[in-house]
């Protein structure tokens, strides 16, 4: 195999690009460094690594042609700035066709698209099931939608991954990261009253390697631990993992107009399919996560929600 991955300076892109020349893949790596990071993904023969954005068609193109790749996994999206559409329009909207056309002209074998499961918007049913309508409430979500629409008229053996939380190395996003920071700190913690579906990194990857072959099944799947908490839960771990004593109890708060009081996916067509279930509990994830922070420390983190930045 000979696997593109965009936005492979980020956390999905770089542990996948990592992965993968572990077990021996030809990977190229695209990625333009607005959330991800130069130290990623890891050196490596077998990764190559260029500087650009899918959004410059010219770029695209010239990687395609000469990296060939048997694979593509899409995992460029901008998502930093809530207010920024254009942005949005342009990375994940233009940005994915600008890879797809590209991978239609060389006839790639497989193209995995990784989704946000805010794509559901609010849900009117929980667990959310894979033939749930979308209804995208922010900008990054809409946009995403955008890209999955184009893919799914594009003719390619495709797999759209809609995405829990999947967390482990180099993850900036959400909770974790937030709370290891100001409790190592020791800055009060704010908390969101929302429930999430968390899923470790090493559970997501084993999927990877079971729908990556041609031959696999494709189509919309859910990607998720099936298993919810509270953002509260998240906060209480850390804490007994840190074996810190906090000055003050975090502020709690009702979730704002961006954001969701709920985000649980039902995997079960996912687990039918492919026979994979997650193996890594929350505890035991949490516990290799901050082992990988003390060790590495946490990078500049970014949201998509408005509420939190402000």
């Amino acid at each position: 195999m000979r696997i593109l991955v965009t936005g492979g300076a980020g956390f999905l892109g770089s542990n996948m690009a990592d992965r993968l020349a572990a077990a021996g893949r030809e990977v190229a790596v695209l990625d333009n460094y607005a959330t991800g990071r130069r130290d990623a993904p890891s050196p490596s023969e077998r990764i190559q690594v260029v500087d650009g954005s899918v959004v410059d068609k010219a770029c695209v193109d010239a990687l395609f042609d000469s990296f060939r790749p048997t694979h593509v996994l899409h995992a460029a999206a901008a998502y930093k700035d809530p207010d920024d559409w254009g942005e949005d329009v342009l990375s994940n909207v233009l940005g994915t066709v600008n890879v797809i056309r590209a991978s239609q002209r060389h006839e790639v074998e497989r193209f995995v698209y990784f989704q946000t499961a805010l794509s559901y918007g609010a849900a009117r049913q929980v667990p959310i099931p894979v033939d749930h309508p979308l209804h995208p409430l922010t900008s990054y979500s809409i946009s995403k939608c955008g890209g999955e629409r184009y893919l799914a008229m594009s003719g390619l053996n495709y797999v759209n991954l809609r995405l829990a939380n999947v967390y482990g190395p180099r993850s900036y996003t959400g909770p974790m990261p937030a709370f290891y920071k100001r409790l190592k700190g020791g800055q009060p913690c704010l908390i969101v009253r929302t429930r999430r579906d968390f899923l470790e990194f090493d559970d997501f990857m084993r999927l990877m390697e079971m729908l990556l072959p041609s031959e696999a099944p494709g189509g919309d799947f859910n990607v998720s631990s099936g298993e919810d908490c509270t953002i509260e839960d998240v906060y209480r771990l850390t804490v007994k993992i840190l074996g810190v004593t906090p000055a003050d109890e975090p502020k709690i708060v009702d979730p704002l107009e961006d954001d969701l009081n709920s985000l649980l996916l039902d995997p079960s067509k996912v687990q039918e399919v492919f026979g994979w279930k997650p193996e890594v509990d929350l505890e035991a994830g949490m516990r290799k996560l901050i082992a990988w922070y003390e060790e590495n420390g946490v990078g500049e983190t970014f949201t998509h929600l408005r509420a939190a930045k402000d």
